[in-house]
């Protein structure tokens, strides 16, 4: 059984992370769970790193995290966080040990399910990097975007609730109503964003993707094979 290394950037990601991987592992596999490994890096460095607006920061933090998971006996990452996916790519490079790739882990999701047109919420670091949209091009999947007011209200909504830890998060009145009313144009809404997934998941009359579930379930997966 392989070790498990967990990238934290923000609580939020992280928890759900964990408590999806070990739920999945116990009910998958025989009450079996991998070892597990999570290390976190001051807040603080993601938060220049947002602050910047420079989503090549964030490198600095994920290799420090990356090159303790190593020491520590991890076999491979995952990073449950999707702002972050901006720079998975070019931190795999220099990553000691592999990482889990969890814009193609969603993007092949959709392909399965048979998805052919998704509305993708999340910060706007995560929108304007694009990888989200390459990966489902790649599965030849129609990604789509809010207007560029909308976005820039749920950047700044998103945001706040992680500046001040919020645990109870909720969508303001005005960009809730944008959502519902163009949600039922696309096949499913994928919520790249941890506070979007309380929000949202199973609440919509459309598919929902939660793609930290996901990652669980291809860690535990990864974790299981010999």
């Amino acid at each position: 059984m392989k070790v498990v290394g967990i990238v934290s950037v923000c609580a939020g990601g992280s928890q759900r992370v964990f408590s999806k991987l070990m739920g999945y592992s116990l009910s998958h596999y025989q009450l079996q769970a991998p070892e597990i490994i999570l290390h976190q890096v001051p807040f603080e460095e993601y938060q220049k790193a947002i602050d910047s607006k420079n989503h090549h920061a964030f490198e600095r933090p994920l290799l420090k995290s990356l090159a303790k998971l190593n020491d520590c006996g991890a076999d491979f990452a995952i990073v449950p966080n999707n702002t972050v996916q901006s720079v998975v790519n070019l931190v795999s490079s220099k990553s000691p040990i592999p990482i889990l790739n969890l814009t193609e882990i969603v993007a092949q999701e959709c392909k399965k399910q048979k998805i052919g047109k998704v509305l993708i919420l999340g910060t706007s670091e995560l929108i304007n990097s694009g990888v989200y949209q390459c990966a489902l091009e790649e599965q030849n999947i129609k990604s789509y975007l809010l207007d560029s007011i909308s976005m820039e209200l749920m950047n700044q909504e998103i945001l706040s609730a992680t500046s001040l830890g919020s645990q109870g998060f909720s969508v303001s009145a005005e960009l809730d109503s944008v959502i519902r009313r163009i949600a039922p144009k696309y096949d499913a809404m994928l919520l790249a964003c941890s506070e979007l997934v309380s929000a949202y998941h199973g609440n919509l009359d459309i598919l929902t993707i939660d793609p930290i579930e996901l990652l669980a379930k291809a860690a535990a997966q990864e974790a299981m094979m010999k």
